[in-house]
Order: structure tokens, then sequence, then C-alpha cells
């Protein structure tokens, strides 16, 4: 996982293949304008409007660096709260992949909530002498798909005319001069008043290092899959938070299963460990967790998730 610090999200899934769950015809969620939840997998463009070939002003009133989930979200808040003036967006990519799921407790309201595509209102968490079950109406656990993240976000700044994105930028590095602050990419140099580094955390090794001495550190190494079912095979009622119940000889471990749809769920393996583990590994110790899961009759071949 990515040491980025995300303004909504409370756990984050990056995902490893696994097929389209969602047909273009999918039924927008209650009390959302949105358009219908693209398929898993489809890419999401930069709109045109937004795009720059070179930089157009000579001080942007803000620079910000990285335009994924805390770049894209700092961006909206700032127009929310009246910024005016431009606003650059500077970002390696050129298009956004569905590489990943947001999931979180619905305990705030936030700008993107209502995109989630799934909410369970019941979760289990087990270990292997027991297993607690809790409900409530109330904050349930909602998950988001990264391309319906994306494609809300991009649009909704796609409304304001003052916001550019440089696409396929590398930053190479900043520094402050007279005016402001010089933010050095591949091809150019541009200025800003105001700069934001949404990048994510980049300790050095000596950091790393230093921080691990004088505190508790917790590895997490995980692989998640979309998996598909030609049959209806998940309770979607109910999610699996946390299945301590598995092997843990190598190390800290757990499972978890969101069933998104009778047909469709996302399966985590996860480690809480610095341990090497192959996806290979990962995706036999999954299968093995889907077939102690309590599926529908006639469900339990389950292969390889692949």
């Amino acid at each position: 996982m990515t040491p980025s610090i995300f303004p909504f999200g409370r756990h984050e899934t990056r995902d490893s293949g696994g097929a389209l769950p969602w047909s273009e015809e999918g039924t927008t969620l209650p009390g959302a304008q949105e358009p219908s939840p693209l398929g898993r997998g489809i890419a999401v463009q930069v709109p045109d409007s937004l795009v720059i070939d070179v930089p157009d002003v000579g001080v942007y009133d803000v620079v910000i660096l990285g335009a994924g989930c805390s770049g894209l979200s700092l961006c909206l808040a700032l127009l929310e709260h009246g910024a005016t003036g431009p606003i650059l967006l500077v970002d390696s990519r050129t298009e956004y992949h569905d590489d990943r799921t947001w999931s979180f407790w619905d305990v705030e309201p936030t700008r993107f909530t209502h995109l989630a595509r799934a909410r369970w209102t019941t979760w289990r968490v087990s270990t292997a002498t027991d297993q607690v079950r809790s409900s409530t109406l109330s904050t349930p656990y909602v998950s988001l798909a990264a391309n319906d993240f994306y494609r809300y976000l991009l649009g909704r700044l796609a409304e304001y005319p003052h916001v550019r994105f440089l696409t396929g930028e590398d930053v190479v590095g900043y520094r402050e001069v007279a005016d402001g602050l010089e933010v050095a990419t591949t091809r150019f140099r541009v200025r800003g008043a105001q700069l934001v580094d949404s990048r994510g955390l980049r300790p050095t090794r000596g950091e790393r290092d230093d921080i691990a001495r004088r505190s508790t550190w917790v590895p997490q190494k995980f692989v998640g899959w979309h998996l598909v079912s030609s049959r209806p095979v998940f309770h979607a009622d109910e999610c699996m938070l946390m299945d301590f119940d598995v092997d843990q000889t190598r190390g800290l471990r757990f499972a978890y299963v969101l069933p998104v749809s009778p047909n469709e769920a996302l399966v985590e393996n996860v480690y809480l460990a610095d341990v090497p583990v192959t996806e290979a590994e990962h995706r036999a110790e999954a299968t093995r967790v889907l077939r102690r899961e309590p599926l529908r009759p006639r469900a339990r071949r389950l292969r390889d998730p692949r």
C-alpha cells in the first residue's frame, strides 16, 4: 500500500486483475445524480478542457503535484471554498486506470460517499475460537471503485475554467524563488504562489530506519481480487472484515471478503508482517479462505481466483 494520506479513505485496495463485474447499463445509486457505474477495469480519460500542452500562466495561484485521490480532492475543495485564481495539477499519468478500491466507515459526510457501489450494515470478525457479528444502520461500511471516483472528480474540475492539468509529466524537483515556488518537470519549469505536494510520503532510507527505531513499525502486504461468478454464490447483505482463522505461522494474517452482489466480491489476503509472499501464494491462500466462506448452496467448487 502506498503510504499516502487520503482525506476520506480508511482502507485502500489496489486491484490485481479480475473480471469486469459491472456493465455500462448499471443502475444509478439512490439519491445520486451521477451516471451509472463504469465497468470495473474501464479507464477514465482526463477531459480535454483541462489538459494543456504547455504552461499557460506565468505564476499559478496553486500548483498541486500529484493528481490522485489527495490531489483531486484538494483541488475540488479549494474550488468549492471560492478559489478563483489559476490552479495547475501536475501528474505523470495520461489516463486513470481502475487501479484500486476505497472502503471505509460512513461516519461523516464526504463529497464522494454517494458514489459507493456497495454498503454493508452487518459485518463479521473471526478468530480460530470465536466470531463477532455486528450490525448498524447509522454507520455502514461502504466501498468505492477508483474509476467512478476519478470520473466524478475530473468531471467536477472540468466545470471550472481556471483549472489546468499537465499530464504525462514527472516532477524532477521544486525550490523557493522570489515570487513563490518553482517546479521542474521533465519538460517545463512552472511557478506557483503556493505549492502542495500530494504525491505521498517519501522518507529516505535513513528516515525510515529512524522511524523504525523510535516507533512500532507494522508492514502490510496484501493482494486483492475482484471475483465474478456466473451464478449467485455470495451473501451480499454482510461482509467479512477480518478473518483471523487462517494460517498464522508466517506472521499475523487475515482475510477480507466484501460481497458487492450475489455474483461478485472483493477478496483480499493480508499480512501484517514483513515476510516474502508471492502472488501465487496469496492466490492459493485466498482460495482456501473462500472455500470456508458461508456461500450459497452449490457454490463450493471454487477455483483459483484468476
